[in-house]
């Protein structure tokens, strides 16, 4: 005998599975057995195994991250934007499986295999979000920017590029969600795990990431490097920290401009010192002032 059946609203196939052999094991006389095909012999053979490969999954790409970066920090930043998707994913398949199929909140989200491979790749697809942001903000730092101010026009210039990846890949993924035919159900848990996380994950890595690289390089700054934050927090401008007793920049060229005026006024006046001039002759007043002091002395 060969039974074929799908899964009620709101329930997983691993729930479908676990009643069918309490239901064989209660009714089956001795003797009688029976044994699992297709996808479902697939997911009773597997076990366990879909946090193990998860787990590899999000271990091999920090270290291939790791590779790239050559460090442990950028990677770790990245990586943290995966678990927002995940959120995304398994808020979308606990919305569709309770609320919209089975009229409740109860019972549990409908982790299938599908969704489970969903799951797995989020990881590539989230991270490729934050991987924007972190590059383009060690990019500005390199260029004299603060770390506050750095983060922040990262996320401001990288806006677009993830808005466009992310709803292109929404469009992509519609129709998964709202397949119809044989087979949809698997496409349904497919489609809304990976459409849920996608968009959920990229709003949240927009606010997020540009937070989480501020605290984790601040971190990295004072204990791993043994560096001084900057108490202001390094958003006071574009350029780098100023050294003590260093003057602004305006300030310091027009110092240096008035001082090269100085200099060159003060050689101007070396080279041709002014000659002391006598005050100018006036003859007849001289002429008369002598002839009157000779007609005084003759009258004397």
């Amino acid at each position: 005998m060969k039974i074929q059946g799908a899964t009620a609203p709101g329930f997983g196939s691993t729930q479908a599975l676990i009643q069918m052999e309490e239901a064989a094991a209660a009714n089956l006389d001795p003797g009688f057995g029976y044994a699992w095909q297709g996808t479902a012999l697939e997911e009773r053979s597997s076990g366990g195994a879909a946090a193990i490969i998860f787990g590899l999954g999000f271990v091999m790409a920090f270290l291939v991250l790791a590779a790239q970066y050559e460090s442990y920090i950028d990677p770790l930043i990245i990586m943290l934007a995966v678990p927002l998707a995940l959120l995304g994913a398994l808020s979308a398949v606990w919305f569709r499986a309770n609320v919209l199929m089975a009229g409740g909140l109860w019972p549990v989200v409908t982790n299938d295999v599908y969704c489970q491979v969903a799951l797995v790749m989020l990881i590539g697809l989230s991270a490729k979000n934050a991987i924007l942001i972190v590059e383009f903000a060690n990019q500005l730092r390199d260029k004299g920017l603060s770390l506050s101010r750095a983060a922040i026009q990262a996320a401001e210039q990288r806006f677009r590029p993830i808005q466009m990846t992310a709803v292109s890949s929404l469009v992509g993924f519609w129709p998964l969600v709202v397949a119809t035919g044989a087979g949809s159900a698997s496409r349904w848990s497919l489609g809304t795990a990976i459409f849920g996380g996608m968009l959920l994950g990229t709003v949240l890595t927009l606010l997020i990431t540009p937070n989480l690289y501020i605290a984790i390089k601040t971190l990295e700054a004072r204990f791993l490097k043994g560096e001084k934050p900057d108490p202001s927090g390094g958003g006071g401008g574009d350029r780098p920290p100023q050294l003590p007793g260093e003057e602004k920049p305006h300030k310091r060229h027009r110092s240096l401009k008035e001082s090269a005026d100085h200099n060159g006024k003060t050689l101007e006046e070396s080279s041709h010192p002014e000659i002391p001039q006598e005050a100018p002759s006036q003859p007849d007043e001289v002429f008369r002032t002598e002839g009157e002091s000779t007609n005084l002395q003759g009258e004397v």
